[in-house]
């Protein structure tokens, strides 16, 4: 059920190539979005099995969660995407490596995207800071940091990775380390 005190004002929406579509609410709120908007959060992780994957999503503030990507992951997620909108590099940074933490720890690929630029029309979030990137755990075939792809900081832009879904197995049963098991 979700409990937010405007429609849709922290849902995320995944849209597929077959047409079918998805949407996940934000679970847990910042102090900003509680305190002073009033938003209160969704209370459940959606199922989002679609032919590009098992996909999950953790909104922004929710990627710095362990037990919401934990769920996720043990709902069969291979990719959690994480949207994000900060006003701040800090906030960038936190989600970020709540994301590369996330990924380590449930060995799955983690597909941060946050805003970048101005927006004037949004008073609350008028400047937006972060860079796009594709990250995954340390192990096997995976880069040695676990990026396997970033944008540059503060700039509009699509990135771009190969990415191999059975690799997420792979490292789950297989990996030089198995956090996602232990």
């Amino acid at each position: 059920m979700n409990r937010q005190s405007r429609d849709g004002d922290n849902r995320a929406h995944l849209f597929c190539p077959d047409g079918r579509a998805a949407h996940q609410d934000k679970i847990v709120m910042t102090r900003f979005e509680r305190e002073i908007w009033g938003i209160s959060g969704g209370d459940s992780i959606s199922a989002m099995d679609r032919p590009i994957g098992r996909v999950r999503i953790s909104i922004c503030y929710d990627a710095e969660f362990p037990l919401i990507a934990r769920a996720q992951a043990k709902a069969g997620a291979q990719i959690i995407l994480a949207p994000s909108a900060t006003d701040t590099m800090q906030g960038y940074w936190r989600v970020r490596i709540g994301a590369q933490a996330r990924a380590l720890e449930n060995q799955c690929y983690v597909v941060q995207a946050p805003t970048v630029g101005r927006a004037p029309w949004l008073p609350a979030l008028d400047e937006n800071f972060g860079a796009a990137a594709i990250f995954g755990p340390r192990d096997g075939d995976a880069p040695d940091d676990g990026v396997f792809a970033i944008g540059v900081s503060n700039h509009p832009q699509w990135v771009f990775a190969d990415i191999v879904l059975s690799d997420v197995d792979n490292w789950r049963n297989r990996g030089t380390v198995l956090p996602f098991r232990h």
